[in-house]
């Protein structure tokens, strides 16, 4: 396809592969049964056995209302996300010619532009059909709820039986929300689609450690030095500038556009290539890391 890269298609097949991996390893192996939303599914069904035991149902019906309510929002907002990158498909020409006066940015061609921005829409429809959806089975939920029997009620329905199936439909609309919501996490990666790995490992860290945030200035201007940004590659002596740009791969990027912008040269391929791995390693592992203390950061607020 014009206009991509073989960078761009090896980042779209990442993605997708990420996705639907992340998904078949969440829904489909063991890891689902020490799941919080696994944990969370055999808490609707002692609320809806606990709900079949009393007369006064009102702070169920407040609850159900609630996650009724918290889907119709993030329906809405998937709405006003998909006019938002339809938006920006329709100002292709507007945002080109703002990417082309950016110092230093990432030129895109039409054709790339229009193809990412209409997955960004992929993404956020197919959000708002699980989000629809969901909203749906919790309206069905609210009937089945209201089924289910008072205790001593003489029409000889099984209380705990109808309670069981409002708790199965809550528990499959509780499944589609969580896909929506996934698409929203993912459609933030997508957008991330340039940023570095140690942006994922210093936002993952921050958590953890409080102090760093009054650190991390102080490490910007140090990064500004050890970079040539006012120097030119050439300063670093020839026999360390391979492992230069293992330990630094911004680097050998800000080189490249300076001998691409201002000299006509071409990069530095020899030093974009180690770059690019430990661009990837980073990544790799800032992702892993990341899901690895995600469970702790809500202890960790």
């Amino acid at each position: 396809m014009t206009g991509f890269s073989l960078l761009d298609w090896l980042t779209l097949i990442f993605f997708g592969l990420a996705w639907f991996g992340y998904e078949f390893v969440v829904d489909r192996t063991a890891v689902r049964h020490r799941s919080l939303n696994r944990a969370i599914d055999a808490e609707r069904h002692h609320w809806m056995q606990e709900m079949a035991l009393v007369d006064n149902r009102i702070m169920d019906s407040n609850l159900q209302a609630s996650l009724q309510n918290g889907t119709a929002f993030f329906a809405s907002t998937s709405l006003l996300a998909v006019g938002a990158a339809l938006t920006l498909l329709r100002a292709t020409d507007d945002v080109l010619t703002i990417l082309a006066e950016v110092p230093f940015g990432l030129a895109t061609s039409r054709i790339a532009w229009e193809v990412k921005v209409s997955g960004l829409v992929i993404i956020f429809v197919y959000a708002f059909f699980k989000f629809a959806w969901s909203y749906r089975l919790f309206n069905y939920t609210a009937v089945l709820i209201g089924s289910v029997p008072r205790p001593g009620s003489p029409r000889g329905r099984d209380p705990q039986a109808a309670a069981e199936r409002a708790a199965s439909m809550n528990v499959v609309a509780a499944f589609h929300f969580n896909r929506g919501q996934r698409a929203f996490f993912f459609a933030l990666a997508y957008l991330g689609w340039f940023v570095s790995g140690y942006v994922l490992i210093i936002s993952t860290v921050v958590i953890f450690l409080r102090d760093l945030k009054h650190v991390l200035p102080i490490l910007l201007q140090l990064g500004i030095f050890a970079t040539p940004v006012a120097y030119p590659m050439s300063k670093i002596p020839a026999d360390v500038q391979v492992l230069y740009s293992i330990i630094n791969p911004l680097a050998p990027i800000i080189d490249g556009y300076r001998r691409t912008v201002l000299y006509g040269l071409p990069p530095e391929w020899h030093l974009l290539g180690p770059a690019t791995v430990t661009s990837l390693i980073l990544l790799v592992g800032g992702y892993l890391f990341f899901k690895r203390m995600e469970a702790d950061f809500a202890d960790a607020a």
